[in-house]
C-alpha cells in the first residue's frame, strides 16, 4: 500500500498569489524538529489533531504559543520562534505565512487596492496569540486541506490552482473575523474543568470516567465535546500533559529516569521510554542529553 505523504507543500510558482510565502500541511505519528526561524509575513497556523507548542522570542522574553485541535495561532513577522524544544509533536497542522504588503498582493487575491489596504492594516492591528474558530472557518479551514490533499494526488489538476486560492482567501478573511471578533468565540467551561482535573491528577491513573465525572458530564457526551474542542481524545489530551512534565523533570540532570517515570504515573520504565519517543523523537535519556548539555 503506498504510504501517504506527512507533508504537503503546493507549488507556489505555480500558485501564482504573491502574497502567500510558505503554505503547508504537516500530518506527522511522531515528534519533528522544528528549529529558531524567522518569517516574511504572517504565520497564521489551524492544528487540525494534535497539540502544538511555539516558543517565541519576543522583547528579550521567551513566550509560549499553545495550539490544540480546533485553534488558530498568529506569530506577527520578523518574531524569531521554534517548536517546543526545537520539536513539533504529533497531529496535523495547516500553516500560511503571508505578507499583505509585498509587491503584487493583490495578483490572485480578488481584492482592490483599498481593500488590500483595509485587510492589512487590521493583520497589523493583531498581536501574537490565538483564538477558537467558529463553524465558518472551521469549514474553510479543513475544505482547504482536502483541497491540498487532492492536488497533491494523481488525477487532473487544471482548475485546482483556482480552487487552491480561492479556499487561502477564504480562510484568511474568515481567521481574520477570530481574531478581531474573540469575544464571539466562546469554550465550553466543562471542558477547560476537565482539563484543570487532569493537570492537578497528572500522576495518578485516570479513566476517561472520572474525567467526565471532572467535567459534570456523560462520558459519551464528554468525550465527544472533548474532541471537537481539543482536536484529540481525552486520552491522548492526559498522556501529552503527562509526557511534558515527565520532560520538565529530565531537564534537572540529578533525578533518575526511572524515578521521573514513577513520578509522573507510568507504570513502567519500558513505557515511559515509548511515551517519550513519541511525542520527542528520542528516548528519555538522548532528550535529557540534548537540552541539559
Amino acid at each position: 500500500m503506498k504510504r501517504k505523504p506527512d507533508s504537503i507543500h503546493p507549488d507556489l510558482n505555480r500558485l501564482q498569489m504573491p502574497i502567500i510565502k510558505e503554505l503547508g500541511l504537516v500530518h506527522s505519528l511522531t515528534a519533528r524538529n522544528l528549529p529558531w526561524h524567522v518569517n516574511r509575513g504572517f504565520e497564521l497556523t489551524y492544528a487540525y489533531s494534535g497539540e502544538f507548542i511555539w516558543e517565541i522570542e519576543q522583547d528579550s522574553c521567551r513566550e509560549r504559543l499553545q495550539l490544540t485541535g480546533g485553534v488558530l495561532g498568529l506569530t506577527p513577522p520578523d518574531l524569531p520562534h521554534r517548536g517546543y524544544d526545537s520539536l513539533i509533536a504529533p497531529g496535523e497542522l495547516l500553516y500560511i505565512v503571508f505578507d499583505p504588503e509585498t509587491k503584487g498582493a493583490e495578483i490572485g487575491l480578488g481584492m482592490n487596492p483599498e481593500e488590500l489596504k483595509l485587510f492589512s492594516g487590521l493583520w497589523n492591528g493583531i498581536n501574537l496569540g490565538t483564538t477558537p474558530v467558529d463553524s465558518k472557518t472551521e469549514t474553510c479551514c479543513r475544505l482547504l486541506a482536502s483541497i491540498m490533499k487532492e492536488q497533491a494526488g494523481p488525477g487532473d489538476k487544471s482548475l485546482k490552482q483556482c480552487e487552491l486560492r480561492n479556499s487561502i482567501l477564504q480562510v484568511l478573511l474568515t481567521a481574520l473575523s477570530c481574531f478581531i471578533n474573540p469575544g464571539e468565540q466562546k469554550r465550553s467551561s466543562p471542558i477547560a474543568k476537565a482539563c484543570q482535573f487532569m493537570e492537578m491528577h497528572s500522576a495518578d491513573n485516570l479513566t476517561v470516567h472520572d474525567m467526565a465525572f471532572a467535567a459534570g458530564l456523560g462520558k459519551t457526551r464528554f468525550f465527544e465535546l472533548f474532541i471537537k474542542e481539543k482536536g484529540q481524545t481525552p486520552g491522548n489530551y492526559f498522556n501529552r500533559l503527562r509526557c511534558r512534565k515527565a520532560c520538565t523533570l529530565l531537564r534537572k540532570a540529578d533525578l533518575p529516569i526511572t524515578e521521573i517515570a514513577f513520578n509522573c504515573g507510568y507504570s513502567s520504565s519500558q513505557y515511559f521510554a515509548a511515551c517519550i519517543r513519541k511525542y520527542t523523537g528520542c528516548s528519555p535519556s538522548e532528550y535529557r542529553r540534548r537540552i541539559v548539555l
